[in-house]
């Protein structure tokens, strides 16, 4: 409730608070309890671009957690195509977050080339070995 009459996201003393960021703790939370189903229908209401421009790394999160949501219904290529425009959003941030690395070796463990081209160059710029 209080994020709604918030109506506007803020960032104040390294924390954030507002709708947005309420709407992507969901979307943050179910990709923790392993539900992909839920975290695809939460994301649907989120507009990370509400957030303050210079919130970066938390938009490149949740692009994150979007990415675990296709990853746990074993749809790679939306899965991929997700962790690809996080890494354009915030190339760092992908490339040290171990639940990034983590859904890429799963990909890899089920990778169908054709179905995800650019897996092993977004693996190799991470630092892992396909």
């Amino acid at each position: 409730m209080a994020a709604r009459r918030l109506r506007t996201d803020h960032a104040d003393l390294h924390t954030i608070f507002g709708p947005t960021s309420l709407a992507i703790q969901g979307v943050q939370v179910a990709a923790e309890l392993g539900d992909g189903r839920e975290v695809l229908r939460r994301a649907k209401s989120v507009e990370p671009t509400r957030l303050p421009s210079h919130l970066v790394e938390r938009r490149s999160h949740y692009l994150i957690d979007v990415a675990r949501g296709h990853s746990q219904r074993a749809d790679d290529p939306a899965a991929l195509a997700t962790l690809l425009e996080a890494e354009r959003l915030a190339p760092q941030e992908v490339r040290y977050n171990p639940i990034a690395s983590e859904l890429v070796m799963v990909m890899l463990k089920r990778e169908r080339r054709a179905a995800t081209p650019g897996l092993r160059d977004l693996s190799a710029r991470i630092g892992m070995v396909a």
